[in-house]
């Protein structure tokens, strides 16, 4: 990724992270831009689109954030995504869901110019033949399924801690064959 400084590349690389392993808690926010100091980014920050201005700290109050990932390969493609709900009393409630069969543009998340409410997202999503993740878990391996990268009785799949890992590496032509060729 190329580009201005502020013009978004970090904040990418990190919906990107954010989708692939469901857990705020493993992601490193902003681990991408060249700097030295310690990143005060969340997930609320994000969603809300924190400003840090006095009298005006975010430009949204209660909000939805959708990161959705397609992948693509010659015999299948789906897709993979979080929703998350981010409200002005600081709580922010997350669901993790999968597509197979299915492209980005087959995901409606919104009508008539408006996101869906989220429970209008679920059922539509499930309608079309979605899986709606009842816990982290349950995404990370039905993720690393389609992946084809599971691993059984593993709290944090290898595969997507080394190429969490890489994303601060520069540059990178292709992501997955770093993974394969220098971390695993």
């Amino acid at each position: 990724l190329a580009g201005d400084n502020g013009s978004g590349k970090s904040t990418v690389i990190d919906a990107m992270q954010y989708a692939l392993v469901a857990d705020i808690r493993k992601v490193k926010f902003n681990s991408a831009a060249a700097s030295s100091r310690s990143s005060t980014r969340s997930l609320e920050s994000y969603c809300r689109c924190k400003l840090g201005m006095e009298g005006a700290e975010y430009r949204r109050g209660d909000t939805i954030t959708h990161v959705i990932l397609e992948f693509t390969a010659p015999d299948r493609t789906f897709c993979a995504g979080i929703a998350a709900e981010a409200f002005t009393n600081g709580d922010v409630r997350e669901t993790q869901w999968l597509l197979e069969q299915h492209r980005l543009e087959d995901v409606q998340i919104s009508s008539d110019g408006l996101l869906l409410p989220m429970r209008r997202f679920r059922e539509t999503l499930k309608g079309i033949g979605g899986l709606v993740c009842a816990t982290k878990r349950e995404y990370n391996s039905k993720l690393t399924m389609l992946l084809q990268v599971h691993r059984r009785n593993v709290d944090f799949n290898p595969y997507l801690e080394a190429l969490l890992r890489s994303v601060t590496f520069s540059p990178l032509t292709s992501v997955d064959q770093f993974v394969c060729d220098y971390i695993l």
